[in-house]
């Protein structure tokens, strides 16, 4: 555990960090696509508040509700969901890239096993979970896209679990992945 020490931090934070920069390249392209004040979560929140005939509450206090919310995903997300991502890790880190590798080499295997678990993904990804419903292409792009996230991911996850010779760190990182995926959309200005 020792010399495993330092690549299960990386695991525990390196999906928060890939997607702090993956963030911050894409709202560098797209300035106008940030609201540091969260106007649309804020708007949808107090919507779905009175929706319910709840009184409204003060943007501010849902603004720093939604850093603490972050800040704890980003701290705990990967413990928290941990037990559902290390059945996931257990079937593809743990069994299925190890036994196709023993038949092919590592590059096919990862490329082959990230298409399977991108594929995978298919059913949630058409009906609008990883990327909506409007944008072009749809469904099927979203597929695609999902199976080259999924390769590259994929990819980082097997490094992780070579490295330290367990699948615990690969599904730690998993579990911290799926905790923190959507924390850019909370500085969307709108909807659209």
């Amino acid at each position: 555990f020792k010399q495993s020490f330092p690549w299960f931090l990386v695991a525990w934070f390196g999906p928060s960090v890939l997607i702090v920069v993956g963030a911050g390249v894409y709202f560098l392209c797209f300035p106008n696509d940030f609201s540091a004040s969260m106007d649309y979560l804020v708007a949808a929140t107090q919507q779905a508040l009175a929706a319910q005939g709840a009184p409204a509450v003060d943007p501010e206090l849902l603004r720093m509700s939604q850093y603490l919310t972050l800040a704890i995903a980003v701290v705990l997300g990967g413990v928290i969901n941990i037990v559902p991502t290390f059945g996931e890790e257990w079937g593809w880190r743990g069994y299925l890239v190890p036994k196709m590798a023993s038949r092919l080499h590592i590059v096919p295997t990862l490329l082959i096993t990230g298409v399977i678990w991108g594929v995978w993904h298919a059913p949630m990804t058409v009906r609008g979970h990883n990327y909506g419903l409007d944008y072009a292409g749809f469904p099927w792009m979203g597929v695609v896209m999902m199976c080259v996230f999924c390769t590259a991911v994929g990819t980082l996850l097997h490094a992780l679990t070579e490295r330290c010779g367990s699948i615990w760190p690969a599904a730690l990182a998993h579990g911290g992945l799926n905790a923190v995926i959507s924390a850019p959309m909370m500085f969307l200005p709108s909807a659209e």
